[in-house]
Formats: structure tokens, sequence, C-alpha cells
């Protein structure tokens, strides 16, 4: 197996956890650990990203387009909307003002589009409630009623209902 072999697996059956592989590769855990364990991980780490990976964009995007840290946190798809073929509004809520919106400098726009791209194939394995959060990640915090490695979002703020996605992880904006 190599890793053009895992990416694939890993594509299409989602975020696979070590003992989910041996059994797709019909071999045990302990020859899977053992053999090429460490391959599919490092694969799956990097098509599938983690919290500190959305750690680092989301304080990129403060950065780059101004916004606190807690008006970024809870940003779903549906918070961007296209206002003209360059200009991209953010509509975000600060706890203490409320709800504000801004126009995303073309730096914000670059990386949320790469953003988009990275996260795509996660989203595609992600439940209808959560496929829509922008900070969507592979999780390996473990409790005993949780699978291993399960998708988690950063926000605390509940979704509003009814509201459709304004741009789509897919890299055609609606």
């Amino acid at each position: 197996m190599n890793r053009q072999n895992f990416a694939w697996l890993l594509l299409h059956r989602g975020p696979l956890k070590v003992a989910a592989a041996a059994a797709e590769l019909g071999v045990s855990v302990d020859v899977f650990r053992d053999g090429i364990g460490a391959v599919f991980i490092a694969v799956r780490a990097a098509l599938f990203p983690d919290v500190a990976a959305v750690y680092g964009l989301r304080v990129l995007m403060g950065v780059y387009s101004g916004v606190v840290s807690d008006g970024i946190r809870d940003l779903g798809l549906e918070d961007f909307t296209w206002a003209g073929d360059r200009t991209l509004l953010m509509d975000y809520v600060k706890k203490r003002r409320g709800p504000e919106s801004v126009n995303l400098p073309s730096r914000a726009i670059r990386l949320l589009e790469r953003w988009l791209e990275l996260s795509e194939p996660l989203r595609r394995f992600a439940p209808a409630d959560r496929a829509d959060h922008v900070w969507i990640h592979l999780s390996s915090e473990h409790s005993p009623d949780q699978p291993r490695h399960r998708l988690g979002v950063l926000r605390s703020r509940p979704r509003p209902a009814g509201r459709r996605p304004a741009i789509s992880c897919r890299g055609t904006w609606g």
C-alpha cells in the first residue's frame, strides 16, 4: 500500500480509524500498525485538517479581515455573500455589539477559498448539521461513548433555523 492508495481509500471511505482501515485491507490491526500504519496516519492527517490547522487559519482570518476572534469562531457557510465578482461580504456576531458585516479584503477571500478547498474532503463525510460550519476539523479527542476520530466544529452559538449556505464548499459560489 502506498500514499496514493491510502489517499484513494480515505477520499472514498472518509476519515477511517486505523482499525477500520485495517479491516478494509483485510489485515489485523497489529500488522497494520507495525507495517504501514504510520503512512496511513500521515495521509489521513494531510487530507483531513485537525484543530491546530483551524486555530492557525482563524488567527490569519482575523488578521486579514480585522474581525476579532469571537466573531470568526462561529462562522457558517451562510455567513458569506458575494456582492459582485470580487467582493465578499461576511456577516458575523460580536458578543458586545451584536450582528455586523464586513467586506473581506482579497487576502481574506483567498484564505477562505483555500480553507474551503482544504476542508472539502472532510465536508463530504460530515453530517448535515456540521457540514456548513466554516471551521470543521477532524477531532481526535477521546471519550468512552465517542469514536476515536470524529468531526469537530469550533462554534458556540446555535445555527439559525432555515438559513441556506450562501457559499459552497466545493469551490463554486452560489
